[in-house]
């Protein structure tokens, strides 16, 4: 029988051992390298991909706002159209027609008036996509890149079309309405015999019949571009659930907001549709009632100084995930402030009435308004990093069945 050499036997099975573990020991590190660099890569590369997308959702929404934008437009060129066409046919009863009418018609010829606050392009996504080059390599689709690039291109001249055509800017200039003011008595004036001169003038009737060229200009470049959102969209291949997350996500600025953060008093000033300064005061109590108070402060060329108007209801509320539920109750308190305003003795009967009428006039449709019985609205609410400044967001369903949202910024004065 041969005999076997156990320690040459055991030195070559060791030797083995050793080496098979080397070996498994590179192959491991090897393949460890391999999967995390190839992750990291990957990763990588998905995250790219992702913000390239963001990116284009950006840009298509963009369109949408334009689209938006121009379709309001054509809706307030034809409603108020009717009207100046309305007041050139009643030329010798314009004293009849109500001042919400009158003063419409006058602010749709005034230069300055539309040109300054209505043809302005909101270019800051713009900026943000033909800035953002390196990042068009993430949307890899090139046609959707030139599609963009014609887009904010054509937007830009057609806006600056509207800004220098005749027949797109209103006739009336800015300079020869405030010399007409200063002519007149007490730096008042009677708008219906004004219009009555207006809408006798050549310049004024040209613009006037021009309405429906300029409507209909901007229904169609309206529809041009709303066709050229859903082919962007499709070459893409963004779903409708991808925008509206996009713009969800733009109206949340904040964190959810928890019921002790909300417990105190949040103060904002804004400015009103009349260039009045508006102070908003919210007031949440632990035992969630609280206190809305509205302070509006008025000049007018009348009077020198300011009336304080303040309306004040009481609420009851309750936080409902990312809104707050909040129930006013009937009672309003309403208050005028005259004290603040001087004038001279003659005007004073007048000055008085016409505060009065007004005032009496709003406090009675907000009276008519809460005869109703409790009224219930859901304001969006967030917070941020440092639980001192609120967004308080509003939906309003407009007549036309769409729907504006008001949102404010408020600060926290003081907790409960």
């Amino acid at each position: 029988m041969k005999k076997i050499n156990l320690s040459k036997w055991w030195r070559h099975v060791h030797v083995k051992s050793i080496v098979k573990s080397l070996l498994l020991s590179v192959m491991g590190t090897t393949i460890s390298i391999l999967l995390t660099f190839g992750s990291s890569r990957y990763f990588d590369h998905k995250k790219k991909l992702a913000s390239g997308r963001q990116l284009a959702i950006m840009a298509i929404h963009d369109i949408d706002n334009t689209v938006e934008t121009f379709e309001g437009y054509a809706d307030e060129e034809y409603q108020v159209s009717l009207k100046a066409q309305y007041l050139m046919e009643h030329l010798d009863t314009l004293e009849k027609v109500g001042f919400d009418t009158l003063s419409a018609v006058f602010d749709y010829l005034l230069a300055d008036h539309f040109i300054g606050q209505g043809y302005v392009i909101d270019d800051a996504n713009e900026k943000v996509f033909l800035s953002n080059q390196e990042a068009w390599k993430n949307i890899d689709n090139a046609t959707f890149i030139d599609k963009m690039q014609v887009f904010y291109s054509d937007r830009h001249d057609f806006y600056n079309y509207l800004s220098a055509s005749l027949e797109w800017r209103p006739p009336l200039d800015e300079q020869e309405f405030i010399q007409r003011k200063i002519n007149t008595p007490d730096y008042s004036f009677d708008i219906a015999a004004y219009l009555k001169e207006l809408l006798r003038r050549d310049d004024i009737r040209y613009y006037i019949s021009y309405s429906s060229l300029r409507q209909q200009l901007f229904s169609s470049t309206a529809q041009k571009w709303r066709n050229l959102s859903d082919e962007c969209q499709f070459l893409m291949g963004i779903s409708d659930g991808e925008k509206e997350e996009y713009i969800e996500s733009r109206k949340r600025k904040g964190d959810p907001l928890r019921e002790k953060q909300l417990v105190g008093e949040w103060r904002t000033q804004s400015k009103g549709s009349r260039d009045e300064i508006l102070e908003t005061c919210l007031a949440f109590r632990k035992d969630h009632t609280g206190t809305f108070t509205h302070t509006s402060y008025e000049s007018a060329h009348l009077y020198i100084g300011t009336i304080v108007v303040t309306q004040t209801s009481q609420v009851t509320w309750k936080l409902r995930g990312d809104s707050v539920a909040v129930t006013f109750k009937p009672e309003l308190v309403y208050t005028v402030d005259t004290t603040g305003i001087s004038y001279r003795a003659e005007l004073k009967p007048d000055i008085l009435e016409y505060v009065d009428s007004w005032h009496q006039a709003n406090r009675k449709s907000q009276e008519e308004a809460r005869k109703k019985g409790k009224e219930t609205i859901n304001y969006g609410a967030f917070i941020d990093h440092s639980e001192t400044k609120l967004q308080w967001s509003k939906v309003t369903q407009l007549p036309d069945g769409t729907e504006e949202t008001s949102t404010l910024y408020l600060t926290k004065q003081s907790d409960e």
